[in-house]
């Protein structure tokens, strides 16, 4: 019985990892060692080079920059937040949508936030790294598709998903006003959240415009069955009136 829960949690927690999850955790690790090497051998240049820089984005037009950041980490407790996070909740999103569609969703979500912080700042020169946009991207959608999933908070504190991200995406908003924060980028949270949510209303809006078309494109097809119906039966009629009339 133990172990049937004890496999029922991990299950929650998104069970085994998928392939684009560890594909995505050891680009991002193998990332994170090189910068680790690039610091100690004092250059840095390799989170300088790669990391979002708005005004490098927005001036000189180096728009790799908005896909680039997102392999990169400040420190260790960054990286292994989001790794986790991306463990936890990314895997059963992936089973759900499939490895392309998941991919698709990550990374968009992750480009938008990082429009969110060169639009907010153009010429700024400060460097944002990480992927936290896209896991904020990833809690919505998580919470979107399993909104009563129960998580627990400091593994203590029973919580909905729904509720959960609802007062992740409170607090990154007003922090990303009032520029609270120090090093952390609320506003690339935020604009995560922002795209992830607006990304799957799309998807929403489409398959509902998919459904409607397909609904009338089959009335159509049956009004115009019955049209050819009629008039089948309707010819069949004068051509027995004519035989009858002929005998």
């Amino acid at each position: 019985m133990r172990k049937n829960q004890y496999w029922q949690t991990m299950q929650l927690f998104g069970g085994r990892p998928t392939a684009a999850i560890k594909l995505l955790v050891i680009v991002c690790g193998v990332a994170f060692i090189f910068q680790q090497l690039d610091f100690l051998s004092g250059s840095g240049q390799l989170t300088y080079l790669l990391g979002l820089q708005p005004y490098q984005v927005w001036n000189q037009l180096q728009l790799w920059r908005l896909f680039s950041y997102l392999f990169l980490h400040g420190d260790f407790f960054h990286i292994l937040f989001n790794l986790l996070t991306l463990y936890f909740f990314g895997p059963e999103l992936e089973r759900l949508w499939g490895t392309a569609r998941f991919y698709r969703f990550y990374f968009i979500t992750g480009v938008g936030a990082g429009l969110f912080v060169t639009f907010s700042q153009p010429y700024s020169l400060a460097v944002t790294m990480g992927a936290s946009g896209a896991i904020y991207g990833l809690l919505v959608a998580f919470a979107v598709n399993f909104p009563n999933r129960i998580v627990y908070l400091y593994a203590v504190f029973p919580v909905r998903v729904k509720h959960l991200v609802v007062g992740i995406f409170i607090i990154a908003f007003f922090a990303s006003w009032s520029g609270a924060g120090g090093r952390i980028s609320h506003v690339a949270h935020l604009g995560g959240a922002v795209v992830g949510y607006l990304y799957l209303r799309s998807w929403i809006l489409m398959a509902r415009w998919h459904d409607f078309w397909c609904k009338r494109k089959r009335m159509q097809s049956r009004k115009k069955f019955h049209v050819y119906y009629q008039d089948k039966q309707k010819a069949q009629f004068q051509d027995d009136s004519s035989s009858k009339f002929i005998h």
